[in-house]
């Protein structure tokens, strides 16, 4: 892990550009109060289905700015006042992003020897294994497991995007929670369940998916504890009841229990725009793919915005592999077979961001995978070691883990740098991702924002113009195509280019307050005639659109402020 590596991602959204994180430890009561993303909008915005409510990894992030960095008072500053406060926090910067990797990174640490500490009380260790302690690793199903977890490629967007650090807590104490649980069937002490309450309550303060361990923790104990129905009952109860209080403080902070807004935005809601048969079909289409990453991670990507997945009408092939996981299931599930818990624990896990029971606000993501991933390195692991008594056998099964393990090394260290900072991110999406209209439009902006050379806007133009035709109303790529425009104008002077631009966004319905903005500086820029004309054209097309589509908007009103403004110079142009 490279501990230099910049903010990128929703790191704006949840510690840079966050009032209540930059606030420090004082905006702590505001990170419980409200929903997750309010710190940085300003107000309550339901962008995704249910909103978010993850409050503790962003308290952590306010702890981390008053220990470690500059906290913004709770007053208006003057100008001069914010000038001083932004250089002293970007000194503070230096020091403290780094900081912030390296606990995530030690966060994973922890998460994998937790992992390695539950499943060593699920696959207890002969005493006797010792002599040979090669021998003894190749037969270690917590071993084996937790090393495949440790290195699995998908796991690196959770680890290098500092905001992952909801997913790295929230495994940490689902783990928690299931240890707490395991150990209670064992010794019955009241205390137990008390950490197993408070594991599951600051699990789910972490982020909402660790409600699906309150299907895994019975299940887990049914297969391979020997306790009875009451101790299971008690230990579930225990965090059910964590859930109620989550859910009351989540109500309290958003408003509401199950959001009621329906998300049309097909960048929040990828289904916006698919029938019933549509929708599913491309869902299973993703499950597919969640296999195939599982078992070659290659290549990763943390774009799959429409339509680097294809809208799908039939998935036979991955309808077949998960009809037959449930078929094998069914049949199995008396005899408490590794394998049928392996497939439940990754077939659970997996539901709450699969988005067929609630919409994710993505098709799939890599980091989807990080806790599912866990009953596939069960099995795995599970796997190589039935093949322990025969010595041939034993070592082909040995040398095969081995190789497979240093491929996923190779592809892990191959993924990494492309995590180093926005560009280098988006460079890479734009690579993998090449049918998304966000890494189109995001590669596009990452260019723009390293310097305005022409070269540049040459470089960008063809990403912007795939971005608009693959989605036609994804309207942050409009207002990048807007920029672009513009800054080719200040290079060219080519009004005709421009107000073509401007049209164009605003015939998409991509409202721009900055085109305003410019054109305000247009009528007083504006020399010749020939382009006064081309701006009174223009002004006047605009205020027939807006009347006719948009007329209870400021935006007719707008447009004929500038052209009153601009005709009263238009007869002293050369």
């Amino acid at each position: 892990m490279r501990f230099s590596y910049e903010y990128v991602l929703d790191d704006k959204l949840v510690i840079t550009n966050n009032t209540f994180v930059q606030r420090g430890v004082s905006g702590i009561s505001d990170i419980f109060g409200y929903e997750s993303f309010r710190g940085y909008f300003g107000e309550t915005k339901t962008l995704l289905e249910g909103g978010r409510y993850r409050p503790l990894s962003i308290a952590t992030f306010a702890v981390e700015q008053s220990l470690f960095g500059v906290t913004t008072p709770d007053r208006k500053l003057t100008e001069e006042e914010q000038k001083s406060l932004k250089e002293k926090k970007d000194d503070a910067e230096k020091f403290l992003r780094p900081e912030r990797h390296i606990l995530n990174y030690i966060l994973y640490v922890l998460s994998v020897l937790f992992l390695y500490r539950v499943l060593l009380l699920l696959f207890p260790q002969n005493e006797n294994s010792e002599k040979n302690k090669l021998s003894s690793l190749l037969s270690n199903v917590p071993f084996l497991a937790a090393f495949l977890f440790a290195i699995h490629p998908t796991h690196i967007e959770v680890v290098a995007n500092i905001k992952g650090r909801d997913e790295l807590l929230a495994l940490l104490f689902e783990l928690g929670a299931m240890y707490y649980a395991i150990r209670y069937t064992f010794e019955k002490r009241t205390r137990l369940l008390l950490y197993l309450f408070a594991c599951a309550l600051l699990g789910l303060l972490s982020k909402e998916g660790v409600l699906v361990f309150a299907a895994i923790i019975p299940l887990t104990l049914y297969f391979f504890t020997k306790a009875d129905r009451k101790s299971i009952l008690i230990a579930t109860g225990i965090f059910l009841a964590a859930t109620f209080i989550y859910l009351i403080f989540r109500t309290n902070a958003i408003g509401y229990l199950v959001g009621e807004k329906e998300i049309t935005d097909p960048m929040n809601n990828p289904f916006a725009e698919m029938d019933f048969a549509d929708k599913y079909a491309t869902i299973f289409y993703t499950l597919l793919l969640y296999l195939k990453l599982l078992i070659i991670p290659f290549p990763l990507t943390h774009d799959y915005y429409p339509y680097q997945i294809p809208r799908m009408t039939y998935v036979l092939a991955s309808l077949g592999i998960h009809l037959g996981l449930a078929y094998y299931v069914i049949r199995n599930w008396k005899s408490k077979s590794i394998v049928v818990y392996s497939i439940l624990f990754y077939l659970i896990a997996l539901s709450i961001v699969s988005n067929l029971f609630v919409s994710v606000g993505t098709f799939m993501n890599d980091r989807f995978l990080f806790h599912a991933s866990i009953g596939f390195c069960i099995l795995v692991a599970y796997g190589i070691t039935v093949f322990q008594k025969n010595n041939v056998v034993r070592w082909s099964s040995s040398i095969a883990f081995g190789a497979y393990a240093l491929l996923l090394i190779y592809w892990q260290q191959k993924r990494l740098p492309d995590w180093q900072n926005p560009f280098t991110l988006e460079q890479a999406a734009v690579k993998y991702s090449p049918n998304s209209a966000r890494s189109n439009c995001f590669y596009a902006t990452a260019l723009f924002e390293r310097r305005y050379m022409k070269a540049i806007l040459d470089t960008m133009k063809p990403y912007l113009e795939k971005s608009m035709k693959i989605l036609p109303k994804y309207y942050s790529a409009y207002q990048m195509y807007v920029g672009m425009s513009t800054e080719y104008y200040k290079l060219d002077d080519n009004l005709d280019n421009l107000l073509f631009a401007y049209n164009r966004s605003n015939k998409a319905g991509a409202y721009d307050a900055f085109i305003l903005k410019f054109l305000g500086y247009l009528n007083t820029h504006v020399t010749t005639k020939s382009d006064g004309e081309k701006l009174t054209a223009f002004y006047s097309d605009n205020i027939d659109f807006y009347k006719k589509n948009n007329p209870n908007t400021i935006l007719p009103s707008s447009y004929q402020k500038l052209a009153d403004q601009f005709n009263a110079r238009l007869p002293f142009l050369r």
